[in-house]
């Protein structure tokens, strides 16, 4: 029984090794021709794009720095957002936000590579005014954290990123639509609290006859 139960578990645990691996083998995001698709919210995607961002902060030696502005590739869940804001968090004595329109100090991330062990993730940043990509390289397994490797400045001009964060706009949905349910709420509460009105009773009829008037006769003469 004992010998089952190992071989369920080592057979259980090869299995979920080998759907690791192959999740984590020649993927990229965002998907480029003839590669496959990966998931950014699916570890170790957020933390190696936190963990880029701190790599590029870091290698950029910018020194008017007091705020570390990061911004993700275009539809990046909210969730991931979070987790990666958090990341950062973790790893910088500066505080921390998501990008908005007219940043000109953003670490941007974007593409992220997978290949098995390998790792390479792509960060746009500003260097003296002039935006320009730079690949942070890690290596790492399905059982093993990723470690840095390399980042390679490419001094290449490229165009500024542009703000990604779903944040904003959802929390503003979210606001109108429950803007919309307290107005119902309010208006389903004001039906039931208003008095029912009925209508006028129609006057009874009268039973009293009036008296017919004739007018005295008199005799003829």
């Amino acid at each position: 029984m004992r010998a089952s139960r190992l071989f369920v578990l080592g057979t259980s645990a090869l299995l979920a090794g080998v759907a690791l691996s192959g999740c984590t083998s020649s993927l990229t995001y965002p998907a480029t021709a003839g590669k496959a698709p990966a998931r950014p919210d699916v570890s170790p995607c957020p933390e190696l794009m936190g963990d880029a961002v701190i790599a590029v902060a870091r290698a950029s030696k910018d020194a008017s720095q007091e705020v570390m502005v990061f911004n993700l590739p275009t539809g990046v869940q909210s969730t991931v957002w979070n987790r990666v804001q958090s990341r950062l968090s973790e790893r910088t004595t500066l505080p921390v936000r998501a990008m908005t329109d007219g940043d000109a100090c953003v670490f941007s991330v974007e593409q992220i590579r997978l290949n098995g062990g390998k790792a390479e993730v792509d960060v746009l940043y500003a260097d003296r005014g002039i935006w320009q990509l730079a690949t942070a390289k890690f290596s790492g397994g399905v059982f093993a954290t990723y470690q840095l490797d390399s980042v390679t400045r490419w001094v290449i001009p490229t165009d500024a990123p542009k703000a990604n964060d779903p944040r904003p706009a959802e929390a503003v949905a979210q606001a109108q639509a429950k803007a919309e349910r307290d107005a119902r709420r309010a208006a389903g509460e004001a039906a039931r609290a208003k008095p029912a009105t009925t209508e006028p009773a129609a006057p009874a009829a009268s039973t009293e006859v009036a008296s017919e008037e004739t007018a005295p006769v008199t005799e003829g003469q």
